[in-house]
C-alpha cells in the first residue's frame, strides 16, 4: 500500500504544479457558473438541474485534458520504463495516479458550494436532489476519469490521448441519443450504456443500484484496461490490436450483463421531494397479492420532455415481474399509437389479457391548491386500472336527492369525476320517487339534508343498510328539526345534536366556525394523519357516540338508540375540549354562554355492525334482498363497515374539496365502506417548484462572483505558476 500512496502524492503534486490544472479548473467554473446562473436567474427556480445538466457536456471535454498527462508525460520524461520497472505493482501504479486525479476533480467540485449556498440563502430548494445530484456528478466525473486514464496508456502523445479520450465520451453521451431514437429492446440497451443516462436519476434525486452498480463496474473495467495496457508495455506483448478490441468488447459485454443483473436488484434510496420513484405500500400490495394475471402498461411519451411517467411505470416493473412496461414515443411508433386512439402525450395503456384501460393526462395532471405546483396522481390512477382489470363491473355510488341535498348540478361536478376515476360508477336517485335504492348499489351518499326524511324513505334506507349495503350520512346544521335524520343517525349508535360547533383552539384563519379537527386513528383517518394532512370542517353540527361520556349533550337529548345492539362506533374527527355548541341560526352570535354545550364532539363517526347477508342481492323491488336470510344471520358473525356518519358536508363543495386532506378523507371514507383499502391513501405526487428571489444586485453579483472573479482567480494562479517554472 505504501507505493499506492507514493504514486497518488507525486501525481497530485504534479497536479498543483501545472498551470494546465488551474487554467481547466478556471473554465470548469466559468462554464459551470455560468449555467448555474442563467438557469436560476431565468427559471427563478431554485435548483441545480441547470448547472448538473449542463455541465456533463463540459466534463467531456476537459476530463480527457485533465488526464492525458496521466501516463503520456511518463512516456515522454523517458521515467515510464523505470516507473514500471520499480517495486510498484502495475495496479498501486493505476489506482495511484487515478485517485491523485480523482482528488483533484474532488477540489473542483467543492469550490462550487457555493451555488447550493445561494440556494439556501435565498430560496427553499429541496436538499435531497442537491445530495443526489453532486453523488452523480461525482460518479460521472470518476468515470470519465478512469476512461481517460485508459486512453493516457494508449500513446505517448497527449494530444492523440485527450482526443481518444474526447472520442470514446462522445460516444458513450450518443448512445443515449441513439437509444431513444431506435427504441425497444436494443434501444433500452443501447440508453442503459450510456453514462448519462444513469446520471439522470441522480439529478432527479434518486441513487440506486444499477446507476451506482454501472459507474463502479465502467470505472473498474477501464481502470483494468488501463493496468492491461501498463502490462503490455512492460513486457513487450506480441497483443494484437484485434486482440485489444476483442478485450474492450468483452468489456462492454459485462458491461450489458451487469447492467441486466442491477436492473433486478430492488434497492433504491428516494431523497426526491414528491417521492418520485417510491411505490406506496398500498400499490406493492395490489401488485404482489392481488394481480389476476400478467399486466402490460404502454406509456405514450414525448422523448425528452421530462414525464415522469417512465419512473413513475419503471417503478412498478421493478416490484412485479408479472407487469411488463413499455415506453414508447407517439411519433416514432405512430401506427401504434393509431391502434390505441392516442392523441396525447403521458397516455397510458394498462392491459390484462382482453381487457384494456386507458388513461389520459387529464386525470393524471392538475393543479394543486396552493396554486402554482402540480398533483401527479399517475400512482393512484394506473393502480386504479390495474385492480379494476380484476372487477367484472364497477361499484355503484348513488347520490339521494329531493331533500335539498347537494347534487352534480350544484357543486359536485368534481367530485364525481374523481370518483368514476377511482373506480365507481355515480348514480342519483330520489327516493320519493322510485320508492327503491338503485339495483346493486354499493353506498348511498347523502350530502346535506335540508328536510326530512319520510318514514318509507327511512324504513327503505334501513332495510338497505341491514341487508349489507352502505351509507355515507353527511348532516348538516339547520335551523329545523329533522327528526327522520336524526332517528336513522341514532338507530347506527350516532346522535345527532342541535349544536353548531365553535373551536377556538382548531380554528382556520381566525374562524371558530371553520374547525380542523383531530384525526383519531381509523383506517379512514390514519393515512392522513401519517402525511400531516388536515380536514376542514365548515359550520358542523356535533355528534356523539356510544361510551362518549360527552359533554356535548344538549339538555333533553337522549342515547343513541343503537347502542348496544350490536353497533361498533368510531370516532374518526374530534373537536377540541375547549369547543361548544351555539343554537343553529342565520346569523350566529359566536359567544359561549353557561347553557351551551361543551366538547370535545365529534365531528366524524365510523360505524361497524353484523348484517344479514354480506353480498347485497336485488330483490323485486330493487332494494337489497330481506326476509328469512336476515332474521337466520349469525349473531357472531363478523362486524362489519356500515356508516360513516359526518356532521358537515361542505368540506365536498367547490373549493373546499382541494383543501389538504377533505378529497382524500371522502374517498378514504367510500374505500373503508367497500372494502377496498389498497385504494386508501394513495395520494397524489406533488410537483413543487422551489422558488428564489433575487434582487437584481444579488443577480449581478453572482455573476460576477461565479463567472468572472473565482475562475479568473484560478487563471491567474495558474498563469503565476507557469510564470514561476519558467523563471526556474
Amino acid at each position: 500500500m505504501s507505493g499506492l500512496w507514493t504514486i497518488y502524492r507525486k501525481e497530485l503534486r504534479a497536479f498543483l504544479v501545472a498551470p494546465l490544472t488551474y487554467v481547466l479548473t478556471g473554465v470548469f467554473l466559468a462554464l459551470g457558473g455560468y449555467f448555474f446562473w442563467a438557469t436560476v436567474v431565468t427559471s427563478g427556480i431554485a435548483s441545480l438541474a441547470g448547472f448538473f445538466g449542463n455541465t456533463t457536456i463540459v466534463l467531456i471535454f476537459l476530463m480527457p485534458v485533465l488526464t492525458m498527462r496521466l501516463w503520456s508525460d511518463e512516456e515522454a520524461k523517458g521515467t515510464a520504463e523505470l516507473l514500471l520497472t520499480s517495486p510498484v505493482s502495475l495496479g498501486q501504479i493505476v489506482v495511484g495516479k487515478y485517485l491523485a486525479a480523482l482528488t483533484l476533480f474532488l477540489g473542483m467540485l467543492l469550490l462550487t458550494a457555493g451555488y447550493p449556498l445561494v440556494l439556501y440563502l435565498f430560496g427553499t430548494p429541496q436538499t435531497g436532489p442537491v445530495i443526489a445530484g453532486y453523488i452523480g456528478f461525482l460518479l460521472l466525473g470518476a468515470a470519465f476519469i478512469a476512461v481517460g486514464m485508459f486512453t493516457s496508456t494508449l500513446t505517448d502523445n497527449q494530444v492523440i490521448a485527450a482526443v481518444s479520450g474526447f472520442g470514446i465520451l462522445l460516444l458513450i453521451w450518443l448512445l443515449q441519443w441513439a437509444g431513444d431514437a431506435l427504441g425497444g429492446g436494443v434501444g433500452t440497451v443501447l440508453s442503459n450504456l450510456s453514462a448519462i443516462t444513469h446520471f439522470i436519476g441522480f439529478s432527479e434525486g434518486l441513487i440506486a443500484t444499477p446507476h451506482l452498480i454501472y459507474y463502479v463496474a465502467l470505472i473498474a473495467g477501464f481502470l483494468f484496461l488501463a493496468s492491461r495496457n501498463l502490462g503490455r508495455r512492460l513486457w513487450r506483448s506480441l497483443e494484437t490490436g484485434a486482440q485489444s478490441m476483442l478485450l474492450a468488447a468483452a468489456l462492454v459485454g459485462i458491461l450489458v450483463v451487469v447492467n441486466v443483473l442491477a436492473a433486478r436488484t430492488p434497492w433504491q434510496l428516494d431523497l426526491s421531494a414528491e417521492g418520485r420513484f417510491t411505490l406506496s405500500d398500498q400499490t406493492r400490495q395490489v401488485l404482489q397479492e392481488q394481480l389476476q394475471g400478467p399486466v402490460e402498461i404502454t406509456a405514450f411519451v414525448e422523448t425528452g420532455g421530462g414525464s415522469p411517467v417512465p419512473d413513475l411505470l419503471r417503478a412498478y416493473g421493478k416490484v412485479s415481474s408479472r407487469v411488463k412496461v413499455s415506453i414508447v414515443d407517439p411519433l416514432r411508433e405512430p401506427s401504434l399509437a393509431q391502434q390505441y386512439g392516442v392523441q396525447q402525450y403521458d397516455t397510458i395503456i394498462v392491459q390484462q389479457g382482453e381487457q384494456t384501460r386507458k388513461i389520459t393526462p387529464d386525470s393524471l395532471y392538475m393543479t394543486a391548491s396552493d396554486g402554482y405546483s402540480t398533483e401527479f396522481s399517475g400512482e393512484q390512477a394506473v393502480t386504479r386500472a390495474i385492480l379494476e382489470l380484476g372487477q367484472e363491473q364497477k361499484r355503484k355510488v348513488a347520490f339521494l336527492t329531493g331533500h335539498g341535498e347537494v347534487t352534480t348540478q350544484d357543486e359536485l361536478a368534481f367530485l364525481t369525476e374523481d370518483l368514476e376515476g377511482e373506480g365507481y360508477s355515480t348514480e342519483f336517485f330520489n327516493l320519493a320517487q322510485t320508492g327503491s335504492v338503485p339495483a346493486d348499489t354499493s353506498v348511498v351518499v347523502v350530502a346535506g339534508p335540508q328536510t326530512d326524511l319520510g318514514d318509507q324513505e327511512l324504513e327503505v334506507l334501513r332495510s338497505f343498510v341491514q341487508t349489507g349495503g352502505k351509507l355515507l350520512l353527511m348532516l348538516d346544521p339547520v335551523t329545523r328539526a329533522l327528526p327522520g335524520w336524526g332517528s336513522l343517525a341514532s338507530e347506527l349508535g350516532v346522535k345527532v345534536t342541535s349544536s353548531l360547533v365553535v373551536d377556538p383552539a382548531r380554528a382556520v384563519f381566525f374562524d371558530v366556525l371553520s374547525p380542523m379537527p383531530k384525526l383519531l386513528d381509523h383506517p379512514i383517518t390514519s393515512p392522513l394523519a401519517e402525511r400531516r394532512m388536515e380536514v376542514l370542517l365548515p359550520r358542523s353540527v356535533g355528534l356523539e357516540v356510544e361510551g362518549q361520556q360527552g359533554q356535548g349533550a344538549a339538555e333533553g337529548d337522549t342515547a343513541p338508540a343503537g347502542a348496544g345492539n350490536g353497533i361498533r362506533t368510531t370516532t374518526l374527527l374530534e373537536t377540541s375540549s375547549e369547543a361548544w355548541g351555539e343554537k343553529v341560526q342565520e346569523r350566529v352570535e359566536v359567544k359561549k354562554d353557561q347553557g351551551d354545550p361543551v366538547g370535545p364532539f365529534a365531528l366524524a363517526v365510523a360505524v361497524e355492525g353484523r348484517v344479514a347477508q354480506t353480498v347485497m342481492t336485488s330483490g323485486s323491488d330493487g332494494n337489497a334482498g330481506a326476509g328469512s336470510d336476515a332474521d337466520a344471520a349469525d349473531s357472531q358473525a363478523e362486524l362489519q363497515p356500515l356508516a360513516v356518519v359526518v356532521g358537515n358536508s361542505t368540506f365536498i363543495r367547490g373549493q373546499f374539496l382541494d383543501f389538504q386532506g377533505n378529497r382524500d378523507f371522502f374517498l378514504n371514507a367510500l374505500n373503508w365502506l367497500t372494502g377496498r383499502k389498497s385504494l386508501i391513501s394513495i395520494r397524489p405526487k406533488v410537483f413543487e417548484y422551489p422558488a428564489i428571489t433575487l434582487t437584481p444586485r444579488i443577480i449581478w453579483n453572482m455573476f460576477y462572483g461565479f463567472v468572472v472573479i473565482m475562475p479568473l482567480a484560478l487563471m491567474l494562479v495558474g498563469g503565476l505558476t507557469w510564470w514561476r517554472r519558467r523563471a526556474l
